[in-house]
């Protein structure tokens, strides 16, 4: 990634503080590049609008970060309505999402653009419910996860990030602060913006081929003469 170039952040909440937190992973892996976020849910007319701060950038990636609470709020709000369904809500929010995927794909060709997979609170007005009924919040993220992958291969230059993983893998509990969210509409706190911006850059770093590799090889009586854990190092011949 060149030193003059930009990383742009596009989500449904404040990606502000996240912002620092992936600049400071970034410089711990030698690269300096601007990371620019735009406000508070504005993903839609940054990407719409051909005249945004966003295409004014020619940023060199795009991580559209949009958060599952965010996403599908109506269901969270009334789980119970009988106009919702489940594989409908994944579908119209991936739809509206690959909309956006070629909006951007036709301004900012060649950018790579980054799609965040999403997960939803695992405790909500169904919970205790959810297999009782025909009604259904938690199959909404995993149809609409797969619609994401759907999406990365149709187009060149997309991305998947399994955001999903990563809290499953730290814990909701500790992957959403309500104080930051109540207090600056920020989704992630402290831990998971650090977990989120090491995990950022080496997807980036993968991408880019910018990685070591070791290869772990044998000593004893190949690339060295003896038995290194009975001889010694000393003791070559």
């Amino acid at each position: 990634m060149k030193a003059d170039s930009t990383i742009a952040l596009l989500s449904t909440s404040n990606l502000q503080f996240f912002a620092d937190s992936l600049r400071q992973e970034l410089k711990r892996s030698e690269w300096d590049p601007k990371v620019w976020a735009s406000d508070f849910n504005q993903y839609r007319q940054e990407i719409l609008n051909p005249a945004s701060q966003l295409y004014e950038k020619k940023p060199e990636v795009v991580i559209l970060q949009l958060d599952g609470a965010d996403l599908f709020m109506d269901v969270l709000r009334n789980p119970l309505s009988e106009h919702i369904d489940s594989a409908s809500a994944a579908q119209r929010a991936a739809d509206e999402l690959e909309g956006y995927v070629v909006t951007l794909r036709e301004r900012l060709p060649a950018a790579t653009v980054i799609l965040h997979t999403v997960l939803l609170p695992p405790i909500h007005a169904l919970t205790g419910l959810e297999y009782h009924s025909s009604y259904g919040v938690s199959t909404i993220p995993s149809l609409f996860n797969g619609h994401i992958g759907e999406i990365s291969r149709k187009y060149p230059n997309i991305l998947v990030h399994d955001t999903a993983a990563l809290a499953a893998d730290l814990g909701y509990s500790r992957w959403f602060d309500p104080r930051l969210w109540y207090l600056a509409r920020c989704r992630l706190s402290r831990e998971a913006m650090k977990a989120l911006a090491q995990s950022t850059v080496a997807l980036l770093r993968g991408w880019k081929g910018q990685i070591r590799k070791v290869i772990a090889l044998d000593l004893d009586n190949t690339l060295w003469g003896g038995v290194i854990g009975e001889d010694g190092p000393k003791e070559s011949r």
